[in-house]
């Protein structure tokens, strides 16, 4: 009967400790002037707190690479707080960059199927196939989450996460980290 009521209280002990973790990344945050911020989120859909366009972190001829030359008009979003562009081709194509704070970095770190260095940073394969890569990659603050999808196989050894890092630098580089 202790057994059980400990395991009891230790559950309950990690259900409190998740939402303390997870309301401490919430909109409490003030930046220089006082005003309220919520992480990595903006007022304006597809855009960081520091002005950042997140379609303008990718040009024409790298989306073409994944997408094809009929490139479709890139979607802004800030959907869960993420600054975010979609490139969604007619088929299954599609292109997303974004950026997030996850609640738990080991959610992202230890879940991983691989990692890729991207100069000095790391990147956690979260799935991948010969025509389809999801990376999140780490930074000081935030994560960068690239997503790649396509019914063209892109990548003979069936790791296209491979073939996107230099797109992932440029993009990192654009950052400023």
């Amino acid at each position: 009967m202790k057994t059980a009521l400990r395991s009891g209280h230790r559950r309950l002990a990690l259900v409190g400790c998740v939402l303390l973790l997870t309301t401490g990344c919430s909109s409490n945050e003030r930046d220089s002037q006082g005003s309220p911020t919520t992480g990595s989120a903006s007022s304006s859909p597809g855009y960081t707190n520091e002005g950042q366009d997140m379609c303008a972190l990718l040009t024409d001829e790298q989306v073409a690479t994944y997408l094809g030359d009929d490139i479709p008009e890139p979607e802004r979003s800030n959907e869960h707080g993420r600054p975010t562009c979609t490139w969604d081709g007619e088929s299954i194509d599609k292109l997303e960059v974004s950026l997030w704070i996850p609640p738990i970095r080991s959610i992202i770190t230890d879940e991983a199927e691989r990692t890729i260095n991207i100069g000095k940073y790391t990147g956690y394969v979260e799935t991948e196939t010969e025509t389809s890569c999801k990376i999140n990659i780490e930074g000081s603050d935030k994560f960068l989450n690239l997503q790649v999808s396509g019914s063209e196989k892109r990548s003979e050894d069936g790791k296209l996460c491979n073939s996107i890092t230099d797109m992932a630098h440029g993009v990192i580089n654009d950052l400023d980290w």
